[in-house]
């Protein structure tokens, strides 16, 4: 099962620290929507055998998807559309930032 905490960890993986910087600079959602979906771009990654984790992920225009393997060697993924992504960059923030 893909949980928060596998997308949390993929998320603050890559960019991360340029996307607090531009957040804190844009509060406009649609301008924060524009700037992850152009800096992910089309991308993606694996790693195969990765245990409670995500082992890959893929963009493209709509949004993110992550790709996890189960204990029996069958793909789960989940879609997440761009905005969705923006809002949960901005929950991770948020958690950081009252952890502080």
């Amino acid at each position: 099962m893909i949980t928060n905490k596998n997308i949390d960890e993929v998320l603050k993986k890559q960019y991360f620290q340029e996307i607090k910087d531009f957040y804190k600079r844009n509060n406009s959602a649609e301008e924060r929507i524009s700037y992850i979906r152009d800096l992910y771009g089309h991308s993606g990654w694996g790693i195969p055998d990765k245990g409670d984790f995500i082992d890959g992920m893929h963009c493209d225009s709509s949004g993110i998807e992550f790709i996890k393997t189960n204990s029996n060697w069958k793909q789960e993924t989940m879609k997440m559309k761009w905005n969705k992504v923006a809002e949960r960059l901005q929950k991770i923030i948020e958690n950081e930032s009252q952890l502080s």
